[in-house]
């Protein structure tokens, strides 16, 4: 009877166990939905490059990984293709997620195909959009599906122009030094040791800052001079370059030089629009670092360590966040008996427009 008994309890564990099975087995991916392959592609002009990417646009599970590729095609190009891509997840509100950000370099007559692993958010169904993005040339997006089903509105998704790491002030400024290195003037014969970072200025706009750049060229001039009688003099310039929301919105050499449109600043044209429009004041307590006597509308220059910043009732402080970092403060007052080391108070103004923007300062003791 012992035995029998045994032999019943197996049975029945046996027949328990195949029942089971198939409740702990992985299940397939939506077989619901068909995988409907797609392939999305970008024709970059007259360079003859591509870049696209590749997949399944439905069939996607909330919380599971999918495949996609994503190829570089530089096989119609006259150089290698360097650069930088970054791949992103978006709704009709923004950026859900970024997936992926790397620097790629393709050689002439060549393509390079690289895998992109997308994991999509946990107790998620309806559309997302798969966002490909090369910073400062162009963007596609694709609509893919999560769930069973075909439900909620695909898009409109939002006009991505750039990587969430240049919406930052480190990836903005990198940006603001790459644009400076690669420009015509810097590339022809800029001094690569001389290049140094002066100055961050902080307009009243999100995502936006102004970077003041310092380098020397071996020859007077602007842009690529090859070809012109030139005199060899080490030649300072200062380089004025404006990100806003990860884009570079104005670049300015010596207040005389349009760095994106590679020509003279036509002085006739009206002065833009003073910036920012709403008021703003701050008395300022700082540590005087050196003092330069030049010339123009400003004859005096202070380059200062920020002590504190007190707010001017009425007024935007527009200086409230500069605490412990050193900027340069222009003034019409005479400053020949300040002194290094020195600390001073003064009411200090962002001024400027869109070319170009500074500190100010005024009632100096």
């Amino acid at each position: 009877m012992k035995i029998k008994a045994i032999w019943t309890s197996l049975i029945a564990l046996l027949v328990l166990s195949v029942l089971l099975l198939p409740s702990c087995q992985k299940a397939p991916i939506n077989q619901e939905i068909p995988p409907d392959p797609f392939t999305t592609t970008w024709n970059l002009g007259d360079e003859g490059r591509t870049f696209s990417i590749s997949g399944n646009s439905a069939g996607h599970t909330a919380g599971k990984e999918t495949e996609f590729q994503l190829r570089l095609d530089n096989r119609s190009g006259d150089d290698p293709w360097q650069g930088e891509y970054c791949i992103l997840l978006v709704d009709q509100d923004g950026i859900v997620k970024e997936v992926a950000h790397e620097h790629f370099d393709v050689p002439v007559g060549l393509e390079t195909q690289k895998p992109v692993t997308v994991e999509f958010p946990g107790n998620f169904e309806g559309p997302l959009g798969l966002c490909v993005v090369i910073p400062q040339r162009a963007s596609i997006i694709t609509t893919l599906w999560v769930g069973t089903g075909r439900m909620g509105n695909a898009g409109p998704w939002p006009n991505i122009k750039t990587c969430p790491y240049y919406l930052t002030e480190e990836g903005s400024r990198e940006l603001a030094e790459k644009f400076v290195r690669n420009s015509p003037t810097f590339k022809f014969d800029g001094n690569q040791v001389t290049l140094e970072l002066v100055e961050t200025l902080y307009p009243d706009i999100e995502n936006a800052w102004q970077f003041i750049f310092h380098f020397e060229s071996a020859h007077a001039g602007y842009g690529d001079r090859t070809g012109q009688v030139l005199a060899q003099v080490m030649t300072p310039h200062e380089a004025v370059i404006t990100i806003e929301q990860g884009e570079i919105k104005n670049a300015v050499m010596d207040e005389k030089w349009d760095m994106i449109q590679q020509k003279q600043i036509d002085s006739s044209l009206p002065p833009p629009a003073p910036v920012p429009a709403a008021p703003n004041d701050s008395i300022v307590t700082a540590r005087v670092i050196d003092i330069i006597n030049t010339s123009g509308d400003f004859p005096w220059e202070m380059l200062v360590e920020i002590e504190s910043s007190e707010d001017v009732p009425g007024y935007i402080n527009a200086t409230a966040h500069l605490i412990g970092e050193q900027i340069t403060l222009k003034t019409m007052e005479d400053l020949s008996d300040i002194e290094r080391d020195q600390v001073i108070t003064a009411n200090v103004k962002l001024e400027g427009d869109e070319r170009i923007r500074f500190y100010s300062a005024a009632n100096i003791e």
